[in-house]
Formats: structure tokens, C-alpha cells, sequence
């Protein structure tokens, strides 16, 4: 069933962010500083549908706004998601139309549907069946998962296990460990956040970033670098985790449809398996008394047998003795838009904070 998944999930994605323009994407500031980023999307297998994104930033708890104006967590699973709802809520929204469009939704109503493993009545939407349609998705990263999914392979690439000395996540050692810039590089400083947490712990069995490789299973929040503001954003690997119990959709999502899981996760740098297995799955697999239809989902966990150009590890090959920085931009795109968005601290690029708050 996984057969060749390994390399035509991160290819389809991959073909399609080059076919993009090139705003927002990493560039070469010069010779001696290169961006780099994390590259994930989101394949629908049958149609092939994508849901394309990258992005490695988030907001710190000073940037966070009360109004819901800004887009808190930029990392690129965490978009790749947002995504998927969008695609979603079109592919419901066709449903509600003439038969031809009703048709081509993954959807069907859940009056239409023939013994399938859903409460009758408790959602008006559900999956068209395998004979009808059979959906799966696939996730592709081309780097490990922040958080517990890459905890031992950082430890491992950067030689500290205690998580306190130097580098980037993502950091490999290439034929000659590249120079970093400073802002991606001062994990040793302890500092006190907004809120007076320490970076080190934000609270009571949560960890800060890649602070305390030993401690395996933990939950963590964003960003690894213990200078940056403390933010409310957790690791990309407990949200998967998340993802893993009561979906893929969202709250509001769930009132429509029944829960979407993941059938793949297909990763590029700091693959490992047991990390991966432990993080997005093995944590959580003790949940008793999930409602009808939700379960603890295992994803296959595959690595990518193709190279993301823009990786950290890449770019290290490719530039040994450049400074590597993290690009500021995330792209945002999905099958069926003509442009794809470009998001920087939080806002679409060219959206002012006064032109975003104004009436």
C-alpha cells in the first residue's frame, strides 16, 4: 500500500512549489548569507489535490494579537493544514450545489451513505466510500517535525544530549559544519519571557524548544532558540500528535464531517523512525473513550527519497561556507487558487498593520 509513496508524495509537492513564483520564496542575500526553509504540503492521493506550503517562523506572546488579525504559527505544517480546511470546506460547499459538482466532492450527504461506520444523523457530511472515491492524504516534510519528532536526531547532528549548546534546528553536519547567523544561534542564554516564564520551562511538564534532548515523549513549545520571545505556539510534533486523535479538520469542521486522518507522513532530513513513531503517535496511543468514529491514527511513516533543494541541508552542501538564515516568509498555496499568498510576521505581505486594522 506504501509502495512508492516515499517518492511520489515529496516530488509532487516539491514539482509544484518550483512551479510557483518566486515571491516568498529563500534567497541568496549574497555569497556569504544564504535562506533556507521548511518545505511541506499536503497530497490528496486519487486526485492528486495539493495543499503546498513553507515556512519555519511564529509569533513570540509580545506579537500576539487579541483581535485574531494575525497568523500566530507560520511553521509549514501548521499552514499546510490551514490549507487543508480551506480545501475542505470547498469541497462541502460543492455538495450543496447541482449533481455535477456533487459528483466531484470527495463528499456525499450522509443521508446517501450505505452502512458506512458513522453515527446516522450525526454529521450531514461524510467521506464518499472506497468504492466511490477512496481518499487518502499524505503529509510531506522535508524536515523532521519541530519538537519531540526531531529531539534525537538534533542531539545526535549538533553532539550536545542535554539540548544547551549551539546551532540551528535542522543543523546537519555537512563536509564542513556551516556558519550560522547569530540571530538563529544564541540557544545558551536563559531569559525571562513576557510572562515571566524562564525559557526553559513555560510550564509544569512543557518544555521550551530544544531544551533537554533527554527528556524524550515531552511537550514542547516554539522556537528551539532560547533568546526569542516565549510564544503560545506548540511544537509542530504535538500538534500532529493532536492531529492524530481528533483530526485533521477542525472544531467547526467536525460538526460537518467525520474526522480526517493522515494515511502517510513522509519526511526528508532528520528522519528517524522510532523518533517519528514515539512523537506523532506512540505518546498518545493509551486514549480510551474517544467519541464514535475517532481513533488514535498511525500513520505510515516514510522517508523521502527526494531532495528539497531549499532544506537546510542542501543549502549547507551547497554553500559551506555561507551563513545559513531562516527565510522570514511563508508561501501559503492550494489547488484551484491562481497566486499563492505570502505571509511575513504574521500578516500577507503588503498588508500594513494600520491598512490590516482599519475598517
Amino acid at each position: 500500500m506504501t509502495q512508492g509513496l516515499e517518492s511520489t508524495v515529496p516530488r509532487t509537492v516539491i514539482e509544484q512549489y518550483n512551479r510557483l513564483l518566486k515571491q516568498g520564496k529563500p534567497v541568496d542575500r549574497s555569497s556569504t548569507k544564504v535562506e533556507w526553509t521548511v518545505l511541506a504540503g499536503i497530497v490528496q492521493e486519487t486526485r492528486k489535490r495539493i495543499i503546498d506550503r513553507t515556512g519555519v517562523k511564529c509569533l513570540g506572546a509580545g506579537e500576539v494579537d487579541s483581535n485574531g488579525d494575525l497568523v500566530h504559527d507560520s511553521h509549514a505544517e501548521v499552514v499546510a493544514r490551514r490549507g487543508l480546511l480551506r480545501y475542505l470546506y470547498t469541497e462541502i460547499e460543492k455538495c450543496l450545489y447541482n449533481e455535477k459538482n456533487a459528483a466531484e466532492s470527495i463528499f456525499k450527504r450522509s443521508d446517501q451513505q450505505d452502512g458506512e461506520d458513522v453515527d446516522e444523523g450525526s454529521v450531514p457530511f461524510v467521506l464518499k466510500s472506497r468504492d466511490e472515491m477512496d481518499v487518502r492524504f499524505h503529509l510531506y516534510v522535508s524536515q523532521a517535525p519541530c519538537g519531540d519528532a526531531s529531539t534525537e536526531s538534533l542531539a545526535q547532528h549538533l553532539g550536545d544530549g542535554d539540548g544547551q549548546g549551539g546551532g540551528v534546528e535542522g543543523e546537519v553536519r555537512a563536509k564542513k559544519r556551516p556558519r550560522i547567523d547569530d540571530k538563529d544561534t544564541r540557544r545558551d542564554s536563559v531569559n525571562k519571557g513576557k510572562f515571566g516564564e524562564t525559557s526553559e520551562t513555560v510550564a509544569v511538564g512543557l518544555l521550551r524548544g530544544r531544551q533537554g534532548f533527554a527528556s524524550l515523549g515531552s511537550l514542547r513549545t516554539k522556537p528551539g532558540r532560547l533568546d526569542a520571545d516565549t510564544t503560545y505556539s506548540m511544537s509542530c510534533s504535538d500538534k500532529i500528535a493532536k492531529w492524530n486523535v481528533v483530526g485533521m479538520q477542525s472544531a467547526l469542521l467536525s460538526t460537518l464531517i467525520p474526522p480526517i486522518y493522515l494515511t502517510s507522513v513522509v519526511v526528508g532530513d532528520l528522519y528517524n523512525y522510532e523518533g517519528l513513531r514515539r512523537a506523532l503517535y506512540g505518546r498518545v496511543e493509551g486514549i480510551e473513550g474517544l467519541p464514535h468514529g475517532f481513533t488514535v491514527n498511525k500513520p505510515y511513516l516514510l522517508r523521502s527519497t527526494i531532495e528539497f533543494d531549499r532544506s537546510v541541508t542542501s543549502v549547507a552542501r551547497a554553500n559551506p561556507q555561507a551563513r545559513l538564515i531562516t527565510s522570514d516568509a511563508a508561501i501559503c498555496w492550494y489547488e484551484g487558487v491562481h497566486r499563492h499568498d505570502v505571509v511575513v510576521q504574521g500578516r500577507r505581505q503588503g498588508f500594513s498593520s494600520k491598512v490590516a486594522t482599519d475598517p
